[in-house]
C-alpha cells in the first residue's frame, strides 16, 4: 500500500454557546471599554467569547443602560 493513511479516534468535542448571563456580558464589555476598547469592538468580541449573536451581547448592553446602569453611558 502506498501513500497516506488516517485514522479518526474520536472528533472534536461540540461546543454549544458558553452559559453567561446578560451582567456577566455587559461586565465584560464594561471591561474592555475601560481598557479603551470602542464599544462597537467590545460587543463584537464578547460576542465571539462567548459564543454568541452580536445582537445578543447589544440587547444586553442597551438593556443595563436603559435600566439606569450608572456604568454606561
Amino acid at each position: 500500500m502506498r501513500g497516506e493513511i488516517t485514522v479518526v479516534v474520536e472528533g472534536a468535542p461540540e461546543q454549544g454557546p458558553e452559559e453567561v448571563d446578560a451582567v456577566e456580558l455587559v461586565r465584560r464589555v464594561r471591561v474592555r471599554e475601560e481598557a479603551g476598547e470602542r464599544r462597537k469592538e467590545a460587543i463584537a468580541a464578547v460576542a465571539v467569547e462567548a459564543g454568541l449573536p452580536k445582537r445578543q451581547v447589544f440587547d444586553a448592553v442597551v438593556a443595563a443602560k436603559t435600566a439606569g446602569d450608572a456604568g454606561l453611558r
